[in-house]
């Protein structure tokens, strides 16, 4: 027998080994490995989205060659099938937001127009508060009133806008053509760089701009107004029937939750409902969706085998599919629950599951599976890629997957929960929804936290005090009343509808009451999020020990969230806004009542209450804030001052043009730098402006803005293109050492 050298035995026995584990791994996930198509797919949108710049037709040409060989991969080399199928996943996700970025090309506004006279097409409407309404209009055409909206408008009116009518507004409906006077703006981006950028969803929907009505608008025609018309108009009709009936915080919250209307809900009461974790319940989505149509299918499901035993004994059971049928018709009422919502991202994710579940009853076979997740994701990114970056579809998809893993997991004992018995059913319901809860808040927690600034921290509390109403009282009479609002029998479901609001708003209300109910805390930057999906999705999607491994990323997300540097300095509305955090002490803000909503949402994203500002020291000529490191910053109003800043602050914010050579001592932030932003934030790192320290001990200045020039996105806009690259890149590598040895010897 021929021994094999030692060195080459140890060898082969670590790679035999190796190879075991791996392909003991691979078994164990079984069919699993698809559920990561949708996940790599989501990674090749948002690896698009966080692009500095839009890409070209070189980067999506070498783009589409790699999906084609990955899609030879798959085919031809067995070996590298997995991972070639997740590549091209990810690859065709990235050229598919792209592609849909490119279709939405049209006319915008570019800048503020003065009033013009709009003839338009009104193709949606959706209630504020007080009356007012917003529409989108269509097929516009303008009277220019002064001759200057060819400057703010190059290319034309855009296809669509977004428009605020706060008088005359009722009654418009869908197919109506007014006339009216308006202002239009370009869709705002970022009030903080790395924020919500509503001009990216304008964009992908298609909304070149929005505005606001002078005045009462004028009803000159009616074209028909289509299927989406219809809708909005049933919509309307059941919101003015619930206003008929019920009032204050119960009308508006009823009409939230039948009609998906938003606007009207008093902002105290949605405070209340934050605080207390409950405002999902607004937020048309699988809860709703779910209830409606399974209180559908168990209401016809026991008619129709009432009716089966009523007609006797000639018909066997086989031939009357009582349960194929109530699904079907628990379908028809779920898809006409999504029309009445408005459709937005979570309702069309849950009607998606919903319908696939409904489908797999009527054939027999598992509704509820983590697969019918993954085709759910990918049919929403199909139809909406940009929905990824949204919250409504992260928090979404996040808790219907967190709780699909669980239940997986637990399946062999939930036979312990639930029973024969009414003791032991009432046992495993209220066990199943403190489960629910738990797990839903776990997986969305940190989501809502990154997007919204809060945390819910007696959420279980309120979820346990109202889901229980909300599931056998309020959707159930609203079910019910929808069913007989056409008949004007409405009114005692409509009623006992309200009286549960009536305790879900005292329940948030009391929970939003106790003590330290609420923890703001400071939004993290986006790498933060991805770990923490990357923790989830690992989680969730790998069986065995192996999903232990999204541990790691999840607390890495967490330790670099909780100790990273928040910027110290936001400017905004070119140059007439800054907030500096003094860290120590309140931040300091320009205070301006024109600027609450920005203001608002600054603190928020630093991690402080609305209330929590303080003013900065202010006169006609501009504003001083204190530095947290020392030294301070000017805020001019008008160029009187422009000399002492240039030779007293660290910092200049300016709305006007600072030229360095002329104002050598500090940091120029003016409408060079600010040209086509919607916000810039400063942090500044380590060093100390009151020390007479030397030049490697100074303060450095890290830069981030919000990246809306036309030239880097679809969805941006900038006056002077060329001027604010070179402004930029100029200011990003801006280290403060040389102007602030001059300014330190003052």
């Amino acid at each position: 027998m021929t021994e094999l050298p030692l060195h080459n035995t140890g060898r082969g026995l670590m790679e035999n080994k190796s190879s075991g584990r791996g392909a003991a791994f691979m078994a164990a996930q079984g069919g699993r490995l698809i559920l990561w198509l949708p996940v790599a797919m989501a990674c090749g949108i948002g690896l698009w989205f966080s692009l500095a710049a839009t890409p070209g037709a070189l980067t999506y040409g070498i783009t589409a060659a790699a999906v084609l060989i990955c899609g030879l991969a798959v085919r031809f080399v067995p070996s590298l099938s997995v991972t070639a199928a997740v590549l091209a996943a990810m690859l065709a996700g990235f050229l598919w937001v792209g592609a849909r970025a490119e279709m939405q090309d049209g006319p915008r506004v570019m800048r503020e127009t003065p009033p013009l006279a709009i003839k338009g097409t009104v193709v949606d409407v959706s209630l504020r508060d007080h009356g007012a309404r917003r529409v989108i209009l269509t097929d516009m055409s303008a009277g220019d009133l002064w001759g200057r909206a060819a400057t703010a408008m190059p290319d034309g009116l855009p296809d669509k806008a977004r428009v605020t009518i706060r008088y005359g507004g009722v009654g418009l409906v869908p197919g109506m053509v007014i006339n009216t006077k308006l202002i239009l703006r370009p869709p705002p981006g970022p009030v903080i760089p790395g924020g919500f950028d509503f001009a990216r969803t304008a964009w992908f929907d298609g909304i070149g701009g929005v505005g606001f009505a002078l005045g009462r608008p004028e009803i000159v025609g009616v074209v028909p107004a289509g299927l989406n018309g219809v809708m909005v108009q049933a919509r309307l009709a059941i919101a003015d029937h619930i206003n008929a009936r019920l009032s204050g915080d119960q009308a508006a919250l009823a009409i939230a939750l039948l009609t998906g209307f938003r606007g009207p809900v008093d902002e105290a009461v949605l405070d209340d409902l934050r605080i207390a974790g409950l405002a999902h319940l607004l937020a048309i989505s699988g809860l709703h969706i779910g209830l409606v149509a399974g209180g559908v299918f168990v209401m016809l499901r026991l008619l129709l085998v009432a009716a089966w035993l009523l007609i006797g004994t000639r018909l066997r059971q086989r031939d009357w599919p009582a349960k194929q049928i109530a699904a079907g018709g628990a379908l028809l009422a779920a898809a006409i629950y999504l029309g009445l919502s408005g459709m937005n991202v979570p309702a069309e994710r849950a009607f998606i599951m919903t319908g696939l579940a409904l489908v797999a009853v009527m054939m027999n076979r598992i509704a509820l599976s983590m697969r019918l997740v993954a085709w759910a994701a990918l049919a929403i990114m199909i139809m909406r890629p940009d929905s990824v970056m949204s919250a409504g579809f992260q928090m979404s998809f996040a808790a219907v997957t967190a709780l699909i893993a669980f239940y997986e997991a637990i399946r062999t004992r939930t036979a312990l929960l639930f029973g024969d018995t009414w003791g032991t059913k009432l046992r495993g319901y209220v066990i199943g929804l403190l489960l629910t809860s738990v797990i839903a808040g776990l997986a969305t927690g940190p989501v809502a936290a990154f997007h919204f600034g809060r945390v819910a921290v007696f959420g279980l509390l309120g979820n346990l005090a109202a889901m229980p109403i909300m599931g056998f009282v309020i959707m159930p009479a609203g079910i019910i009343a929808l069913v007989l609002m056409p008949f004007g029998l409405a009114g005692i479901w409509l009623e006992l509808m309200g009286a549960g609001i009536a305790w879900v708003t005292l329940a948030a209300g009391f929970v939003a009451d106790l003590p330290l109910s609420e923890r703001l805390i400071a939004t993290g930057p986006t790498y933060v999020l991805a770990l923490l999906f990357a923790g989830l999705v690992c989680l969730c999607l790998i069986k065995g020990a192996g999903r232990l491994v999204g541990i790691v990323p999840a607390l890495l997300g967490v330790l670099l969230w909780t100790t990273g540097t928040p910027p110290q300095i936001l400017i905004a509305e070119q140059a007439a806004l800054v907030l500096v955090d003094q860290q120590d002490a309140a931040p300091q803000i320009t205070q301006t009542r024109k600027h609450d909503y920005t203001q608002s949402h600054w603190l928020r994203a630093l991690g402080y209450d609305a209330g929590s500002s303080q003013r900065a020291s202010c006169d006609r000529i501009g504003c001083r804030f204190a530095l947290p490191h020392g030294g301070h910053l000017a805020q001019l109003f008008q160029r009187e001052g422009l000399v002492e800043a240039c030779q007293n602050a660290a910092i200049l914010v300016a709305p006007f043009r600072v030229y360095g050579k002329t104002c050598p001592g500090p940091l120029i932030i003016d409408t060079g730098v600010l040209a086509g932003q919607d916000s810039i934030s400063i942090t500044i790192v380590g060093g100390n402006m009151t020390q007479h320290a030397a030049a490697q001990h100074a303060p450095r200045y890290e830069l981030t803005h919000s990246e809306t020039t036309r030239h880097a996105r679809h969805w941006g806009i900038s006056s002077n293109p060329s001027y604010l690259q070179d402004r930029l890149k100029a200011v990003a590598v801006w280290n403060g050492q040389a102007r602030l040895r001059a300014a330190q010897t003052r």
